[in-house]
């Protein structure tokens, strides 16, 4: 989470870059000068107004906006950048758009390790097929090449396995039983070893409400800790940490997930969800548990009667219980926490 420090020249290069690249052909400079003299009005939509920066905290929703699904499942279908191969992870993010038809790349530039633009040029776009079968090369490439570091360093293979949810394999028609084969691998790989109930409730959150409930609570505190930490690191005008709650602060106090601290996010996890769902009893999909946490809460009373916080306390145990089971057995958050 931590960020490599670059020079202002560096950050000013990168950014004239990403505007070149997505907003289409620059203006150029004489361009601008007339209609400096000439008072040519701005569009309303870039006119400099000013920005209200967002609190960075993230309220809690069970479904993932961005890929309307359940979060746990839909944190499997991210993609990442290579941190060590910057140029290759742009150049197939920019395949990938030609493909689409929509590319706007207009220059192919070439950064080195501390980030800085070494070479640029006119980008020369290929049709979509000719970046179709690019993006199959640069994928089939890539696979076979991991298959090949499994049989020489089959125990580094087996370490980032035991923290991934998926696995790329090659279904090569030519093989008999290349099926067979390919289960074979990653049986011998062990994925997913390490997260286990995180693969059971990115598979059965929809069909189990606690998990699905559990999920998010721990979501949002993970979410929140990296956007209010980024905030304080990284200060923009697009974000503060003004306005936010109170439990948000608290979120860079949590240690990483694991199952033997679980109670603490899962402790913090309740103070969140009062303060942002203060009457989540009411959601419909936990009309039939609060039945049950009323009856327990009832069971625990000396009067026999369930108080709102009693029945709370009941819903609460259930989701700590749950976050418990989907947490890894070990830490696996690499880098500065």
């Amino acid at each position: 989470m931590s960020a490599n420090k670059t020079s202002g020249k560096s950050v000013k290069k990168k950014l004239a870059n990403k505007v070149t690249i997505e907003s289409g052909p620059a203006t150029k400079p004489s361009v601008k000068k007339a209609r400096a003299k000439s008072g040519a009005k701005k569009s309303p939509l870039l006119d400099d107004g000013p920005i209200n920066p967002r609190p960075a905290f993230r309220e809690f929703s069970l479904e993932d906006e961005w890929y309307g699904r359940r979060r746990m499942r839909s944190l499997g279908k991210c993609i990442n950048s290579a941190k060590h191969a910057p140029n290759a992870s742009h150049e197939i993010f920019s395949t990938y758009r030609a493909a689409l038809g929509n590319s706007k790349t207009q220059w192919f530039s070439c950064n080195n390790q501390a980030g800085d633009i070494v070479h640029r040029e006119k980008y020369i776009q290929p049709t979509q097929e000719q970046a179709a079968r690019d993006l199959y090369t640069i994928a089939y490439d890539a696979t076979v090449l991991l298959g090949l570091l499994l049989e020489r360093e089959p125990e580094l293979c087996k370490l980032i396995a035991a923290t991934k949810p998926a696995w790329p394999v090659v279904a090569d028609l030519t093989e008999k039983d290349w099926q067979r084969h390919a289960a074979e691998m990653i049986d011998r790989l062990g994925l997913g070893r390490d997260i286990k109930g995180y693969l059971l409730a990115a598979r059965t959150a929809d069909q189990n409400v606690i998990r699905c409930w559990a999920t998010a609570i721990y979501q949002t505190l993970f979410q929140t800790r990296f956007d209010f930490k980024r905030a304080i690191e990284e200060p923009s005008k697009y974000r503060t940490t003004e306005g936010c709650p109170a439990w948000a602060r608290r979120t860079l106090e949590l240690p990483r997930f694991t199952k033997a601290n679980s109670r603490l996010w899962a402790k913090l996890g309740e103070e969140m969800l009062l303060e942002q769902v203060p009457d989540f009893l009411a959601s419909p999909d936990l009309v039939e548990k609060k039945g049950s946490w009323t009856l327990r809460a009832e069971r625990s009373s000396r009067s026999g009667k369930a108080s709102i916080r009693a029945i709370h306390r009941q819903a609460f145990e259930d989701f700590a219980k749950e976050m418990k089971n989907i947490a890894p057995e070990r830490e696996i958050w690499r880098g500065t926490w």
